[in-house]
């Protein structure tokens, strides 16, 4: 599946610099709730993108399959913010799948992942 391939870039491991906060990143990436879930998994990597993706149902699987299919370059800045608002949000990299899909579903105001 052309997901994992794409997953597969983003598995080096976050420094603790990284995961600092500076303030509020919500609102100003430029990118919709859809675009920052594709953006995250595509940062945190394979391995644990597959796990989180492995519990979506098929509407959620569907629109962030879809969103991959339009994702271009993501710049390290854009990768910082993304990662900063997932952090905000609550996400810990020792988080378990099911912990990080809640994470995620905080965009969408704890429902599932949708289009819109």
């Amino acid at each position: 599946m052309v997901l994992f391939g794409i997953l597969a870039y983003g598995t080096k491991k976050r420094q603790g610099a990284m995961v600092r906060s500076h303030g509020t990143t919500r609102g100003n990436l430029g990118l919709n709730a859809l675009q920052k879930v594709a953006a995250f998994l595509f940062i945190i990597g394979l391995e644990k993108g597959r796990k989180i993706i492995d519990l979506m149902d098929s509407d959620e699987l569907k629109n962030v399959l879809a969103e991959f299919g339009k994702l271009q370059g993501i710049s390290p800045k854009m990768q910082e913010n993304v990662w900063q608002e997932f952090v905000q949000l609550g996400y810990e990299e020792e988080m378990n799948p099911a912990e990080a899909l809640y994470v995620i579903r905080q965009l969408f105001n704890g429902s599932k992942i949708r289009n819109g």
